[in-house]
């Protein structure tokens, strides 16, 4: 019995090694490198126009300040087609690099560090895919939606089920999470040291500093917006970006503080810029080479 185990875990171990050593291959492939660049572009200009939308929503303007929204603007461009071509293999791109370093990367990380790192990147591989299947909607049917839509759909669909209110809350929760480490990880430059090698400008540090601070926040009140339908049971209350920021212009400070929650997206878009030249790809580099 303990030889069949111990021939298991050996296939086991051949599979991962395998699948690793795929993962490598493709990191040090050029056009793999070359559409992570792009896609860190693309992404960039997403959050630009994010910014844009965002001051619109300041102004009373009627926009929607999403990543849907920011792909619907990108499809009104000139060559919008093509542009929105160029985000869908962005980001498909920037999928794939997550989740080759949510399961190969970080080699020189162990325990909770690593376990919180290849989670991260998995998660971020969700939303890099979340726009990607966006741009194809628009590519499709010529429609981006709306994030808020889908956030009230949602929660309609939860609050229907028995037990719906904890699932609610438990979304809440979740984002909330995802929030707290986008805030930490600008507050502590750790962007710094898990997603970039070389030397970064300190100018462009201090622009991810801003950016993933704001972003952090703007997830932040979507989690309250949440846990506040959870807490109504009312869908309605449940909203994506968009209506968080529409929540914070409703505030006595909210132009103000929208103004600067556009500052921060555009801070995150030209610090993705940067990026693009820095970013990091181990997914077999040694301890002694963090960036």
């Amino acid at each position: 019995m303990a030889d069949v185990r111990d021939r298991i875990a050996g296939a086991g171990d051949e599979v991962v090694g395998a699948a690793a050593s795929v993962g490598v291959a493709v990191q040090d492939q050029p056009a793999y490198r070359w559409l992570i660049t792009g896609g860190l572009w693309i992404y960039g200009l997403v959050h630009l126009l994010l910014a844009w939308l965002t001051l619109q929503v300041m102004l009373g303007h009627p926009a929607d300040a999403s990543n849907q929204g920011s792909i619907a603007a990108i499809s009104r461009l000139p060559m919008g087609r093509t542009l929105i071509i160029a985000v869908v293999v962005g980001m498909f791109a920037l999928t794939l690099w997550m989740l080759i370093q949510g399961m190969f990367g970080y080699a020189w990380l162990s325990g909770g560090k690593l376990a919180v790192r290849k989670i991260a990147s998995l998660l971020r591989a969700a939303v890099y895919a979340s726009i990607a299947v966006t741009g194809v909607s628009v590519l499709t049917s010529g429609s981006a939606g709306s994030g808020s839509s889908g956030a009230k759909h949602t929660s309609a669909s939860l609050l229907g089920m028995p037990g719906g209110r904890v699932w609610v809350a438990l979304i809440g929760v979740g984002v909330a999470i995802a929030a707290a480490d986008q805030i930490q990880r600008g507050v502590r430059q750790s962007f710094v040291k898990y997603d970039l090698q070389g030397r970064p400008p300190h100018w462009a540090v201090q622009l991810g500093v801003i950016g993933w601070v704001t972003k952090g926040l703007s997830l932040a009140i979507v989690a309250l917006l949440f846990l506040i339908a959870a807490y109504r049971h009312h869908s309605q209350d449940a909203g994506g970006l968009d209506q968080a920021l529409q929540w914070l212009r409703r505030l006595p400070a909210g132009q103000p503080l929208l103004a600067l929650m556009a500052l921060g997206f555009t801070c995150f878009g030209i610090f993705s810029f940067v990026w693009s030249r820095y970013a990091r790809h181990d997914a077999r580099e040694p301890e002694g080479k963090i960036g």
